[in-house]
Parts: structure tokens; C-alpha cells; sequence
């Protein structure tokens, strides 16, 4: 991958908190699912060697071990999502929903999804090319605790496809900082639930997420006042790429993250955390399954017996509470269970 082809995926995948992708792989969709909250990962490769027909790898993240076995045994000739990519969307980049299917689904391929828990899927087209004619299908699922994906992430799905398309294939594929700063804005005025704030070097705010726009600080810091332009300029002069810190603003104090994106150091994306006397994690920015997860966990279930209880697998769990902690500000169990404890969620 040509560092200019991943300035698009790092934006995101700053915002999620996760690394870059790197490459081609079960470990290089991570950062995907984490920006799509999708709950599982579907991958598939195909590619025409000579004098051997069409070969085809799949790989499938956080899913039972026996999914690609079972699908491959029952479900794999008449399945309606790759009839549509082959018909509709097979040789372009391209991005569509289950949803977005016209035809009926078969009983059968609906009590499968279900056996998998998936309720929801978004796919990404990625002809590849080359003399092999590679080409990539992802699939980002959704169980019944999310909702559908929106046109929106779909918005940034088309954006990205393209992106991958040319960073797979090891091409030079220029993207401005215009280019780069649509996406983001795009995902955190449109997708994030986290409340942020993009600020470029003068500590103007370029976008805001509405969690952000919600919170009680948003004015003050929009009003660029003296120790925000001051706090932005110290944390770009420095070395660290992510700071955590209190801003100490007259009669308020702010908590603030703040986090460098990727191959624009003049841009920064901030976080506005709860401040610490308020005792109080935003739990609202959590869907309803992240809180039943934050819930059994902070009551001191185990990873084991969360995933018993959801009837999901340790996988799950795992994904689900990486994405918890980087959504609340905490970094572990005792974290999440000490603010549960002094101030849990709203009934």
C-alpha cells in the first residue's frame, strides 16, 4: 500500500481509535469494523489463473468456526447476495445493503443469517484486476441489536472502496487534503456517535458529530478561546500522537482527547470527555447491545459468560468491548465497572 492511498482508511481509522490496514488480510478489515460497528466480517476473493478456472478464498471474522463449512455445504449456489454482486456491481466499485435487495430472500438463506446472527450486511465491491482478474467482495454484518446500515455509511463505503481498490492492487493513488478531509467530516458529522470535534492548526472547528454539538463545552471551545488555541498548538509542536488532558479554561475544565490523523499533522481530531466530577460515562452513545454488554461486564461477568448469556461467541464480546471502552474513554473492566457503579445509565 502507497502511503497516499491510506491517508482515507487512517482518517477513519483514527476516529475509531484502531490502526491503518496494512494489508490484505482477516487482521486488516479490523479497523472496518470497528468504523462500521459491524459485528462480523465476511471476505472473498476470486481469481482466474490460467488453464484453472475461477479460484476462490474466504475468510470470515468473528464468526463460529464451522460458518464457511456450513455455508459452503448448503448455502453457497444460491446465495442472493453474490447473485447481486455478480449481476449488478461485479466489475466497478460499488456498495450495497442486504436491504437493498429486490428479490425475495430464500427461507432457507434467512434462517442461515439468522443461525449466524446477522440481521443486517453491508457489501463492498473491489475488482482488483490484473492479469488474474482478481476481484474482492466484503461483507460487514450487523446482529438484531443494531440498526440497518445508513445511506450515509454507505456514502463513506463508496468513498472507500476505490481507496482499497488501488492500495490492494500496490498502486500510487494521490488523494489531496480536500479528498481526505470530505471523508472525515462525511464520518463524524454523519456516522460517529462519539462526540468529536476536527480542528485544524488554529483551532478553528472544521466538523462536529452531534454527540459533540450536544455537549455542554461545544460553545466554548468553538469560540476559540486563548487556552484551546494553546492546548491545540503545544499538542502539534510535541511528539505524541494522542494526549489526554484538562483543559483549565476560567470557571470551566474541559477533558479533552486529542489525537493526530494520519499524514496531516496540521489537523486535529478532538474528543470531549465527561468531565471527572460529573462522574458520568456517556452512556448514551452506546447501542443497545454495547449496554447490555457494559452491563454484565461492570456486574463482573467474565468474557465466557457474556457470551453464554447473548448467546454470541467470545469473539463478540471482545469486539463489542473494545469498541465500548474506546467510546466511553476507558481502557479496562475496572474502568467501566467503577462508572457504571457510581453513575449508570438512565433507565
Amino acid at each position: 500500500m502507497s502511503v497516499d492511498a491510506l491517508n482515507v482508511v487512517r482518517s477513519v481509522s483514527t476516529i475509531c481509535g484502531c490502526e491503518a490496514l496494512t494489508e490484505l488480510g482477516p487482521s486488516s478489515v479490523t479497523p472496518l469494523m470497528h468504523a462500521f460497528e459491524a459485528s462480523s466480517l465476511l471476505m472473498l476473493s476470486q481469481n482466474q489463473m490460467e488453464n484453472e478456472g475461477w479460484q476462490e478464498a474466504m475468510v470470515v471474522v468473528n464468526q463460529p468456526e464451522n460458518t464457511l463449512q456450513r455455508y459452503f455445504a448448503h448455502y453457497r449456489q444460491n446465495d442472493p447476495v453474490l447473485m447481486h454482486w455478480r449481476t449488478n456491481v461485479l466489475d466497478r466499485c460499488g456498495v450495497f445493503r442486504l436491504s437493498d435487495l429486490s428479490d425475495p430472500i430464500d427461507t432457507d438463506f434467512v434462517d442461515f443469517l439468522r443461525w449466524a446472527n446477522v440481521e443486517h450486511m453491508m457489501v463492498m465491491s473491489i475488482p482488483l484486476g490484473g492479469a488474474a482478474q482478481e476481484r474482492l467482495l466484503i461483507a460487514m454484518h450487523r446482529d438484531a441489536s443494531f440498526k440497518d446500515f445508513t445511506p450515509d455509511e454507505c456514502q463513506v463505503g463508496e468513498y472507500l472502496a476505490p481507496v482499497l481498490r488501488q492500495s490492494f492492487r500496490g498502486m500510487h493513488f494521490k488523494q489531496d487534503e480536500r479528498a481526505v478531509l470530505d471523508v472525515t467530516n462525511t464520518f463524524i458529522s454523519k456516522v460517529s456517535r462519539q462526540s468529536l470535534l476536527l480542528v485544524d492548526k488554529e483551532a478553528n472547528v472544521l466538523d462536529a458529530s452531534q454527540s459533540a454539538r450536544d455537549h455542554e463545552m461545544f460553545r466554548k471551545l468553538s469560540a476559540r478561546t486563548a487556552a484551546f488555541r494553546r492546548a491545540i498548538d503545544e499538542f502539534l509542536l510535541g511528539e505524541a500522537r494522542l494526549q489526554e488532558l484538562v483543559l483549565e479554561d476560567g470557571e470551566h475544565s474541559i477533558p479533552l482527547r486529542l489525537r493526530q490523523i494520519e499524514a496531516f499533522n496540521q489537523y486535529v481530531l478532538v474528543t470531549l470527555l465527561r468531565p471527572e466530577e460529573d462522574h458520568a460515562l456517556a452512556w448514551e452513545c452506546l447501542t443497545p447491545r454495547q449496554l447490555e454488554v457494559a452491563r454484565l461486564v461492570a456486574n463482573g461477568a467474565r468474557n465466557c459468560q457474556v457470551a453464554d448469556r447473548l448467546g454470541v461467541s467470545e469473539n463478540t464480546v471482545v469486539n463489542h468491548l473494545s469498541t465500548i471502552y474506546h467510546k466511553l474513554g476507558v481502557n479496562s473492566r475496572t474502568a467501566l465497572a467503577a462508572g457504571w457503579n457510581r453513575s449508570p445509565p438512565a433507565a
